[in-house]
């Protein structure tokens, strides 16, 4: 395919290619590029193998199907834009000195803007349903069973300490406790204590 020569896109391309490639450095390009330039890889003999072992990259905005989105997405791995215009942006592995990165161009955010979404993403699981609290027995009937620290009030008049101990068969021991200053109001707080591996009868003693 003829290289079209009235194009300035195309023409400004190759000439930036032209005054910046080093003899023999590989470049992957459209297949007009080939007759232009030595050490050029048509799209339509791309071999993934070679990859990345181009030293240059000249991108197609319209031709990006050919190259595919994956292949796209991984040029700024190892590579950098360097070119872009209105058709092209042109990717080096190793810029020169006087090369500018041209990743947050407008040009550049164009191409990688058009290229179709990658794999959908996973749908979020559900929510985990809240576990029912257990029925009461009668002997805890009236308490609330947590594992916070606190999480309980019940008021109590002034002038009056109250120390309960709530056992209960299973793995834990509530205590309640409440206290204050005389005259003023006094809230129980229930607090949950961890208890390893005994199974204490359920009893319940209270101190006034």
């Amino acid at each position: 395919m003829p290289f079209p020569t009235d194009d300035r896109a195309w023409n400004d391309t190759l000439l930036y290619l032209l005054e910046r490639r080093r003899p023999g450095e590989r470049t992957l390009a459209p297949d007009e590029f080939a007759d232009e330039l030595p050490f050029v890889r048509p799209y339509s003999q791309r071999d993934g193998r070679d990859e990345p072992s181009y030293a240059w990259a000249v991108v197609h905005k319209g031709m990006t199907d050919t190259l595919g989105a994956a292949f796209l997405r991984s040029l700024p791995g190892w590579a950098v834009p360097v070119f872009a215009n209105d058709v092209f942006v042109v990717f080096a592995r190793e810029p020169g000195f006087a090369m500018t990165d041209l990743s947050d161009s407008d040009h550049v955010k164009s191409l990688f803007a058009s290229l179709p979404d990658g794999e959908a993403a996973a749908p979020a699981e559900p929510p985990a349903a809240a576990s029912e609290p257990a029925a009461a027995s009668a002997a805890t009937a009236g308490v609330l069973v947590t594992n916070s620290p606190v999480m309980s009030s019940r008021l109590y008049p002034p002038s009056v300490t109250v120390r309960e101990t709530m056992r209960v068969v299973g793995a834990a021991i509530f205590s309640t406790t409440a206290s204050g200053s005389s005259g003023a109001k006094r809230y129980s707080t229930t607090e949950p204590m961890t208890r390893g591996s005994s199974e204490p009868s359920g009893c319940l003693s209270t101190s006034v």
